[in-house]
């Protein structure tokens, strides 16, 4: 399976970090117990980690946290001059100025992205094969029960969604999200167990509970377009409605 393809599993604690960089240190380093972030410690309990992984995962996040941290300190200022430097070229209509400005800005968050990836596939190596499946279905059923909040799933009904999530847990994790492509194909088999998990799992006032939410656009959709379709005909009488 591609590396990358659990990229958009991978635990929130690298991610975290690179916000946690930008607060004054501790004064006390904290005990490597509370270091772990609550995913990490979710990764722990789902995973079910040797002492050995738990060891390889605490060095893994602090050096990655570590790697944020340094370049926050010597980037963070950059940011914030290149930020206010960017209002104020669109304020004065210099288009050129503010397309060179942000394209500096955008170089140096791809630099901060590149740091995080890495961080994240330090962790995923962490794991063995099974392990990230487990991790990838329980990333899934996670987002699932979040979007379930106003049906008050009972616990066999979120044991069922779980139950989904692992079913499909194989495909989500061939598919490469570092294309649009891929983003889009996940956010579609995504969607269609949701909505799965809503026919086949909940009772029709859970369902009538649930938040309306827009139709999903097909992965092979064709982009939006602004051209205006071609004119139709006159036609002596309106067409009917519906």
């Amino acid at each position: 399976m591609k590396p990358q393809a659990y990229l958009v599993a991978a635990v929130a604690l690298i991610v975290a970090a690179s916000a946690a960089a930008e607060a004054p240190p501790a004064p006390k380093k904290p005990e490597p117990a509370r270091a772990m972030s609550n995913d990490a410690a979710l990764m722990i309990a789902e995973c079910k980690l040797t002492e050995e992984q738990k060891a390889r995962l605490f060095k893994v996040s602090n050096a990655s946290l570590k790697a944020i941290t340094a370049w926050h300190q010597a980037n963070g200022p950059k940011l914030a001059a290149l930020e206010k430097a960017l209002a104020a070229a669109r304020e004065a209509g210099n288009a050129e100025e503010a397309a060179k400005i942000q394209a500096e800005g955008q170089a140096l968050v791809a630099q901060r992205k590149a740091l995080v990836t890495k961080g994240q596939q330090a962790v995923l190596e962490v794991l063995t094969p099974p392990q990230r499946l487990s991790w990838v279905a329980f990333q899934a059923y996670r987002q699932m029960m979040l979007k379930l909040q106003a049906a008050n799933p009972t616990p066999l009904q979120a044991a069922k969604c779980r139950a989904m999530c692992r079913e499909i847990a194989p495909e989500l994790a061939g598919i490469n999200t570092e294309e649009e492509e891929g983003v889009r194909a996940r956010a579609l088999l995504l969607q269609k167990t949701f909505e799965r998990v809503i026919k086949e799992v909940l009772t029709p006032e859970q369902q009538a509970a649930l938040p309306k939410e827009p139709p999903t656009t097909p992965a092979d959709a064709p982009p939006p377009t602004d051209e205006k379709p071609a004119p139709k005909e006159a036609s002596p009488t309106p067409a009917p409605k519906g």
